[in-house]
């Protein structure tokens, strides 16, 4: 019978029908049973049967109970929501923290028939059981609390700053006497002990506050692959006092009911109890909670059984301070763990069986100094009902959510994690596709919520159930997928025929409930030429015979300039398989045959590339070596027998013995290496051993296999199936050292048979002491040591930057192709006949050699520095300990910055010839070089009006026709080489490079003619390489002319030289000169001299008003000269007719030109006015200006002369602009040449 009674409001008896009220006792291994006790009726009765524990009439179990003989029910009372029970004082024999569990637990459950259970209170002698316990000792930092958390106040913000002691309940303990565990497994397996299966869902709850910022400390081992206690139990079973003593806890936390010895002495159970919350209050954690599962009736069957969680809090007088907070939390994860349950996995029917107060009862919540509870998540022995969901792990993340959820809540903090959430870590969908090209895409979704599997529909789905690409919609979620964790869908995309933009939107469900999470969008341009460009060739296939019937093939990926879909596989010329990866088995082989495999690559578009290499590997055919008796080696005493069933003539035979006297030793010489199964022949009886011990050698180790020779004779029996080499290393020995005496041992046959074996699934061991030397800028030569098989290594894969990009055969391989001062890191693994690659060795990282710099270039040469650079060094690599070295005229080699290729050299001489060399190390400082040499002068000091120097001064005329050029320093090294030069009347000069070269000495030159002359100079250094110009001048040659008569005789723009003429006039801004002889005279721009200076001038001929005149002029001052004397004129004679061409007279003129000379003339003043006034002499001359005589310019007198006054007028002969001409005008120089008279 497997169902038990169950627990209603009612009492329902088991099969016999039977009147009375259960009475829950305890198994011998700590579990729960019910058993109806028929003469009891009442509250107060049951309880006290708990003090009589009775055999258990279902299994005959016997049952024990908490409650110690003889105890009494003294009283039994309903105070609000808890029910009072008050004992006789046996209660306190042996109490400790464990009874006191057990006696609520059974007093409870008792009492859960009458609906008196919700809240327990036990009582002897007046006080609470709890107060009898011995003290819990105080842990520092005991008490230490925030007064916010104390106080019951929450603060709003992340849980981060936060902790909890999470506590999984029991493990296995030191009971006093043996290891055991805490609570037993139930329903037949199908869910781990509650021991275990605390863990199991604590893990989550872990995980969830931890992703919250929370600190989670946990009193027991929570990693499946930590390793084991000394006990041989893994550490994650183990409960913990002794996982807190391995953690370094001190022995008061761990040790205080007992000592600090743990697995030796008293039962450490209580400590075990104690432990957990003298952990959280030693890490002043801010909240306790703990995580149990129920048990109630033994393994429960049917819709009857009990179902739901209960939460405790403890309010007892140890705990008073921090009942309120308790109480708040635990209505807060209640509320949120319920709802979790009921409304959002939904499990409408798992019952919420409330919050109680455990009255000090448990000391997991009674001891910490803090906010505490205890979750009892479900019923562990409700086998149809509870345990269903326990094992879920779906259930058991969304319980933990809620619970999550709950502390949430109480810290006023909203859960960033919720029940249906997710993250989008990665995908690939193209944004670009040809039309009908089908691509696989994958895309990566991290869980921040409840687990997900496909059981419960977790699926990633097409947005509003349509796409543009598949028709497929939904794709599962194939694997478990706890919070935190990543899954990645891979399917396939077909684009749409016809070009254009399409949208494609992918999103978590769980179907049937809720759309959740990230959305994976993206919009694909369809459209363009369709892709017709192949993969490229599939390289270094390889292949190995693993079996008769298996073909293992491996080669290195192809790339597309879209992307590679997958591989075709051909044997002997015909597809017979296609793969997404590079590796393919052919299972479809023969043995001993012959086979030819290559391989292509494809695109999504269906191009296809070309062949790859082939290779060309043979099956190796069915292997069988038989070794009979004859052919063994045999040690010690053993006889022959001839009965029946023997494998040819006849076998041997010895007797057993504790330990062997004598061998049977059967060495096949195998030609193939492989896994063969080994196989035995005997012949049977009933005075064989049952435990014949063959001791069975192969690649790798040894095996001891016992075989039971009474039965199955005469017929081969495997024994094992084993890797073995070529030849005779391996064998098979029988001896005869059983254990015992008095039978014997048959040595007839064994029998090596490889071909329909397992295939070979052992990997080479990793390749190591992986080395790499570069050898050149482009090599890179490794080597390592050999790896071991247990069939045997067939090669190398040698990988680069994490490619696989060549295979081989010896235990070295040099990697050509490679680029100057470039970082390479390799790895490489073996691989065996079946293709099993091993771990890879060691990965190295290596650069290439720097290349030999050529010679250096320049750059930005002046006359003190030039850059030199090493044009074929790669400045982006110069970094690490990679640099370039450059030495000058054989000096210190110096060194270049990071980054730079180049250093700039400064403090150099002019025109001074420099020699450089240059050299280079790659990052790892291995030097290259030196390079070949390089030669440049710096330029020239540039020609300027310093360092080139003339004997005479610019804009002064010289009349005579030499100028002479000095290069200040000279020419040569730090100076300059050579100018080039041209000499000539243009201020500027256009260079073409053929202009005459002065080297040395002084450079003269003559003007050719009058004039302005410019010296134009290009400075260059020994190479002829130019450097600044200058262009020097004017200098000015005015020809010499013997009298002002010959000078006016020239056209206009001679410049010409007079010498020793006579200042006549000075106007301020310009002067007169005359021939000593008076004959004639002329203006000469500028400033000069007073009146009877002798003068020598030169200048250039212009003309203004009639009147020619020296402008630009200079002017040589000499001794005192004698102004000739003013010839007095006819007003009609002044100024005269025309000279030469190039000398006009004025309108009208008559009589020889005389303006410029210091004339007189007399007359009546006719018209006056400031600035000039008119003098007639007689003879009525009419200029055309309306006004009788000449006039006469008075603008350097006082003022004109009164009109009707006669007057003697001595001046210049000059011309003035009357509009239709040039007329006679005369210009007096002071009032001292105006005489009047009345």
């Amino acid at each position: 019978m497997r169902s038990i009674c169950l627990f209603a409001a009612l009492i329902l008896v088991c099969g016999t029908g039977a009147q009375g009220a259960l009475v829950v006792y305890l198994t011998e291994d700590g579990g729960m049973r019910a058993v109806n006790r028929p003469e009891v009726a009442d509250p107060i009765s049951a309880v006290s049967a708990l003090a009589n524990p009775v055999i258990d009439p279902v299994n005959g179990e016997l049952l024990v109970s908490a409650v110690p003989p003889g105890t009494k029910v003294l009283g039994l009372r309903v105070e609000s929501d808890r029910t009072v029970i008050v004992f006789s004082a046996e209660v306190l024999a042996g109490l400790d923290e464990k009874k006191l569990w057990d006696i609520h637990d059974q007093v409870r459950y008792t009492l859960m028939q009458f609906g008196l259970d919700h809240n327990i209170r036990m009582l002897a002698d007046g006080k609470p059981l709890h107060e009898y316990l011995p003290a819990v000792p105080r842990v520092s930092p005991s008490g230490v609390t925030s007064s916010a958390v104390a106080d019951g106040l929450r603060v709003t913000g992340s849980l981060n700053g936060r902790s909890i002691t999470l506590s999984p309940g029991h493990g296995r303990v030191w009971n006093g006497s043996a290891w055991g565990f805490q609570r037993s497994p139930t329903c037949g397996d199908t869910l781990s002990r509650e021991d275990d299966h605390n863990i199991e869902i604590c893990q989550y709850l872990k995980a969830y506050l931890e992703s919250e910022g929370m600190t989670v400390k946990v009193p027991r081992c929570m990693d499946k692959n930590y390793g084991n206690h000394w006990c041989g139990t893994p550490w994650w079973q183990m409960c913990s006092v002794y996982w807190l003593e391995h953690l370094g806890y001190p022995c008061s936390v761990w040790g205080s009911t007992t000592d600090c010895t743990t697995g030796s002495g008293a039962n450490e159970w209580n400590d075990d109890i104690r432990a957990r919350p003298l952990a959280s209050d030693y890490d002043n954690t801010d909240i306790y909670i703990s995580i149990h599962t129920n048990a109630l009736s033994g393994d429960c069957y049917g819709t009857a059984c009990p179902t739901g969680s209960d939460m405790y809090y403890d309010c007892s007088s140890e705990h008073a301070t921090w009942c309120t907070v308790s109480q708040n939390l635990a209505n807060a994860v209640n509320a949120a763990l319920i709802d979790a349950i009921q409304n959002k996995i939904p499990l409408a029917s798992w019952r919420n069986r409330g919050i109680h107060d455990s009255n000090g009862a448990y000391g997991e919540i009674r001891i910490p100094d803090r906010a505490a509870i205890l979750l009892e998540l479900g019923f562990h022995d409700s086998c149809d009902l509870d345990v269903q969901q326990l094992k879920d792990n779906f259930f058991r993340s969304a319980a933990m959510w809620g619970v999550y959820k709950g502390v949430c809540d109480y810290f006023n903090v909203s859960p960033t994690w919720g029940f249906y959430s997710n993250e989008l870590v990665s995908h690939d969908l193209p944004t670009s596709m040809a039309p009908g090209e089908t691509r696989t895409v994958h895309i990566t979704f991290r869980n921040r919520g409840v687990l997900w599997n496909q059981s419960r529909g977790f699926k990633l789905g097409a947005v509003n159930d349509s796409d543009p690409f598949t028709t497929q919609i939904r794709h599962d979620v194939t694997t478990e997928v706890g919070p935190g964790n990543t899954f990645t869908f891979t399917f396939d995309l077909a684009a749409p025929t016809s070009a254009g933009n399409y949208h494609t939107d992918w999103r978590m469900l769980r179907e049937g409930y809720q759309w959740f999470g990230a959305v994976c969008e993206t919009t694909i341009q369809v459209g363009g030429t369709p892709d017709t460009e192949p993969p490229s060739v599939p390289q270094n296939l390889t292949a190995g015979a693993v079996s008769p019937v298996q073909v293992n093939l491996a080669w290195s990926a192809s790339t597309d300039n879209v992307w590679v879909a997958g591989y075709k596989i051909y044997r002997n010329g015909n597809q017979i398989g296609t793969s997404g990866t590079t590796s393919y088995s052919d299972t479809t082989c023969s043995a001993n045959t012959t086979y030819t495999y290559s391989v292509s690559a494809y695109d999504g578009s269906g191009n296809e590339s070309a062949l790859s290499n082939p290779v060309v590997v043979t099956t190796p055919a069915y292997a069988e070596v038989i070794i009979d008796n004859p052919d063994a080696t045999f040690t010690g005493s053993w006889s022959t027998g001839t009965y029946s069933g023997k494998y040819g003539a006849d076998y041997r035979w010895a007797s057993t013995a504790v330990t062997d006297t004598a061998t049977a030793t059967f060495r096949p010489n195998l030609v193939v290496a492989g896994d063969y199964e080994v196989y035995v022949w005997y012949v049977s009886g009933t005075n064989r051993a049952t435990n014949a011990p063959y001791t069975v050698a192969y690649n790798g180790g040894s095996t001891v296999v016992n075989v039971n020779q009474q039965v199955g004779g005469a017929q081969w029996n495997l024994i094992t199936t084993r890797p073995f080499i070529t030849g005779t290393t391996g064998y098979v020995r029988l001896g005869n050292g059983t254990g015992a005496t008095g039978s014997v041992v048959i040595a007839d046959a064994v029998r090596f048979l490889t071909g329909g074996g397992a295939p070979d699934t052992q990997p080479p061991s990793a390749p190591s002491n992986l080395t790499a030397t570069a050898i050149s800028t482009s090599q890179i030569a490794l080597n390592w040591s050999a790896s071991t098989d247990n069939v045997g290594v067939v090669g190398y894969r040698i990988y680069r930057d994490g490619s696989w990009v060549a295979t081989s055969t010896s235990t070295s391989y040099t990697d050509t192709g490679r680029v100057a001062n470039t970082a390479y890191s390799y790895t490489v693994r073996a691989y065996d006949a079946a293709q099993n690659l091993s771990p890879e060795s060691n990965s190295v990282t290596r650069y290439t050699l720097q290349v030999v710099p050529e010679a250096p270039s320049f750059e930005n040469v002046t006359e003190s520095s030039m850059k030199t650079r090493l044009a074929n060094v790669d400045a982006s690599k110069l970094h690490l300990l990679a640099r370039i070295y450059i030495a000058k005229d054989g000096g210190t080699w110096e060194e270049g910055n990071e980054g730079v290729n180049a250093i700039t050299w400064t403090g150099l001489s002019p025109n001074t010839q420099y020699t450089f060399q240059g050299k280079a190390t790659n990052c790892e400082g291995v030097m290259a070089g030196p390079g070949p040499l390089a030669s440049k002068y710096t330029l020239s000091v540039p020609p300027t009006t310093s360092n080139v120097t003339c004997n005479r001064s610019t804009s002064v005329w010289y009349n005579t026709p030499s100028f002479s050029f000095t290069a200040v320093g000279g020419f040569g090294p730090g100076k300059v080489e050579y100018y080039r030069y041209a000499w000539d009347q243009s201020p500027t000069h256009t260079w073409t490079g053929s202009e005459a070269v002065w080297n040395s000495g002084v450079l003269t030159v003559n003007a050719s003619s009058s004039g302005h002359w410019y010296l134009h100079l290009k400075g260059c250094n020994a190479e002829g390489v130019p450097n600044g110009t200058v262009d020097l001048g004017p200098y000015q040659y005015a020809q010499p002319v013997q009298t002002i008569a010959e000078a006016k005789a020239l056209p206009n723009g001679v410049a010409v030289s007079l010498a020793n003429k006579v200042v006549t006039a000075n106007f301020g801004s310009y002067i007169y000169i005359e021939e000593p002889d008076g004959s004639s005279g002329i203006m000469v721009e500028g400033s000069g001299p007073n009146p009877g200076t002798n003068v020598n001038v030169s200048g250039v001929l212009q003309i203004l008003r009639a009147e020619r005149r020296l402008s630009n002029a200079s002017v040589q001052v000499g001794g005192q000269g004698t102004i000739p004397d003013a010839p007095i004129m006819k007003n009609s004679a002044l100024g005269g007719e025309a000279l030469n061409a190039n000398t006009p007279g004025v309108k009208d003129g008559l009589g020889t030109n005389n303006i410029g000379l210091l004339v007189r003339i007399a007359g009546r003043v006719t018209h006056s006015e400031p600035g000039f006034c008119y003098v007639d002499d007689g003879i009525g001359y009419s200029d055309g200006s309306g006004h009788i005589g000449v006039r006469v310019d008075t603008t350097s007198l006082v003022s004109s002369p009164a009109k009707g006054k006669f007057v003697v007028l001595t001046g210049i002969s000059t011309t003035y602009d009357i509009g239709a001409g040039y007329v006679r005008m005369l210009k007096p120089r002071s009032d001292a040449d105006v005489v009047a008279y009345e």
